[in-house]
């Protein structure tokens, strides 16, 4: 997965969790937008798609967002069409007590990878939506709108998890690491953990 595919999921997950559905409209009327969309669904289907079961509301925006759309497909784009669509009516066919069983086993993966223990199932969406933040943050070492200590840490350790090569890049590393001994001593906490992770990492 490229580095750009990698930031479209994330980008996708933040605006299911937290954008309104008139956002969402707006955004996924331009057609190459759309067309990222559809990509990233199918990936997010193909690699983590117990994550579209954590709120009803995102099967409803997702709809909404390919309902909205009235012009004529061509066939690759009917196909992702359908394929989303398809895996949407396999989540509302699944049984409550298989979806809650596998959202737990998510759960506690995304706690793991994450240093995290939430404390309700919304902070644990709030984590997976800050994750966009971050590593936007990082790619443009623009770190003013990421101040969330906590937040910060639980999505930095899921983005080493998940893409360990982005901070082979020795500007990014840096960066990174300069933000994170920023921010403990700003706040009084031990960074080093994180610092030797990443590094590790490289």
């Amino acid at each position: 997965m490229s580095l750009k595919e990698f930031m479209n999921i994330l980008v996708i997950k933040n605006q299911l969790i937290n954008a309104p559905v008139d956002n969402l409209l707006e955004i996924y009327s331009n057609d190459d937008n759309f067309k990222e969309l559809l990509n990233g669904l199918i990936s997010i289907i193909e690699n983590e798609n117990i994550f579209l079961a954590l709120d009803d509301n995102f099967s409803c925006k997702i709809y909404a967002i390919l309902n909205d759309k009235d012009e004529e497909f061509d066939d690759i784009t009917i196909s992702k069409i359908n394929y989303i669509s398809r895996f949407l009516e396999s989540i509302e066919c699944c049984s409550q007590l298989v979806k809650n069983i596998k959202i737990n086993a998510y759960s506690c993966y995304e706690e793991d990878i994450r240093g995290a223990s939430f404390k309700s199932h919304n902070d644990f969406l709030q984590s997976i939506a800050y994750d966009a933040n971050v590593l936007n943050s990082i790619l443009r070492n623009d770190f003013s709108y990421v101040e969330k200590y906590d937040l910060f840490i639980y999505s930095l350790s899921s983005i080493i998890n998940t893409i360990p090569g982005l901070f082979k890049n020795e500007i990014i590393l840096n960066n990174t690491m300069n933000r994170l001994n920023y921010m403990s001593k700003r706040l009084n906490v031990n960074s080093k953990t994180y610092t030797i992770k990443i590094g590790h990492e490289n």
